[in-house]
């Protein structure tokens, strides 16, 4: 499905869901996410699309009860620990009787994240895993 991306090559879906696409360094391996146009750890600039990011852990989050840029509020945001070592801030979606633990287990998925001259503008955030217990 075709959506407006509030930054486009960040997201993809595939069969299995939504991935965030990261950089990994030829030379070091890192994986960058947002990406840039080199390593910064080994400055190598040879640097190979790899999907990541569909599963994690909620490393630190907070909710804001006021309005704040275009996201609707009340909103949370939270780093979520990803398996492949990176730390990804994100949008959390809140829903009513499961708050956030940190060390809990959080899916990725596509969302409407704010609405500009009436066209949903979409992007990635991450939800509590089924079963919502610590990953």
């Amino acid at each position: 499905m075709e959506h407006n991306y509030f930054h486009e090559g960040l997201i993809r879906e595939d069969a299995e869901g939504a991935v965030l696409i990261g950089r990994r360094c030829r030379s070091c391996g890192r994986i960058l996410f947002p990406v840039g146009q080199f390593c910064p750890d080994c400055l190598c600039r040879e640097l190979d699309e790899v999907p990541f990011g569909r599963t994690g852990t909620l490393f630190s989050y907070t909710t804001t009860y006021g309005p704040a840029a275009k996201l609707r509020w009340p909103f949370s945001v939270g780093y979520i620990d990803t398996p492949e070592g990176v730390r990804v801030f994100a949008p959390l979606r809140m829903e009513e009787g499961r708050p956030f633990a940190i060390g809990q287990a959080v899916t990725l998925e596509i969302a409407e994240l704010w609405d500009e001259n009436g066209e949903g503008v979409y992007g990635y955030q991450y939800r509590i895993a089924e079963g919502g217990g610590e990953a």
